[in-house]
């Protein structure tokens, strides 16, 4: 008799992020990206066409919500199977609540840098998945140290989203501050691993959900 396969859904968080992503960029074939620039997408700096208003409600929230738009399918799907692989081990180790407030604070943070510094709006899940490689190559290091290729999948992913750095002379004409200052995918690239970095840093604060367990079981015990 043949085995029967299941299917199971083991990580909800990260899969209800994907999902939730996949229908806005669908929905944004149709509008012309109206959407994602509307609602998707952190405001910019000052001075900017769309400066952040701190008058208006809903510039308060794209701080948040712009990790859900992706312009370009391509970098969303790199985006998305990084996420979908990393993910279910993180929400297995920290829980989904706890994963949840690591990725608002890495969204709020990339938002405000870009509100602060860029001259056009951000958006897409790169800041996540740096969050997600940061938490996952200290989450899987062993005792004797932290994995050799989960180190290099830090350094190639950074290198990657660093490598316009290599380019701002050339752009600039011998001026690499007035080419940082406007250079909008470098800046947009620095908000992103920004956010990333401190929204790691509620791993340091944060016990594995495993052990809250076990506490939990032990304490039911006495």
């Amino acid at each position: 008799m043949a085995k029967k396969i299941r299917v199971v859904y083991t990580s909800p968080l990260s899969g209800g992020f994907v999902l939730a992503c996949t229908v806005i960029l669908v929905l944004s074939r149709f509008t012309g990206d109206a959407i994602i620039n509307a609602f998707f997408s952190a405001p910019a700096r000052q001075g900017s066409p769309a400066a952040f208003n701190p008058a208006a409600p809903l510039h308060y929230l794209r701080l948040f919500v712009h990790i859900f738009g992706h312009k370009d399918a391509l970098s969303f799907g790199t985006n998305a199977a990084l996420i979908l692989l990393l993910a279910p081990r993180l929400e297995e180790r920290y829980g989904a609540a706890v994963l949840s407030l690591m990725m608002g604070a890495a969204a709020f943070v990339s938002g405000i840098c870009c509100a602060v510094f860029s001259p056009s709006v951000l958006y897409g899940s790169d800041g996540i998945v740096f969050l997600m490689i940061v938490l996952y190559t200290f989450a899987c290091a062993k005792k004797e140290g932290i994995v050799f290729t989960n180190i290099l999948l830090f350094a190639l992913y950074l290198f990657a989203k660093l490598f316009p750095l290599f380019g701002i002379s050339a752009a600039s004409n011998g001026s690499p501050a007035a080419a940082f200052g406007e250079n909008a995918a470098l800046l947009a690239t620095l908000a992103h691993i920004a956010g990333g970095l401190c929204g790691s840093l509620f791993a340091f604060a944060a016990s594995p959900a495993s052990s809250r367990r076990t506490r939990t079981k032990q304490i039911s015990e006495i």
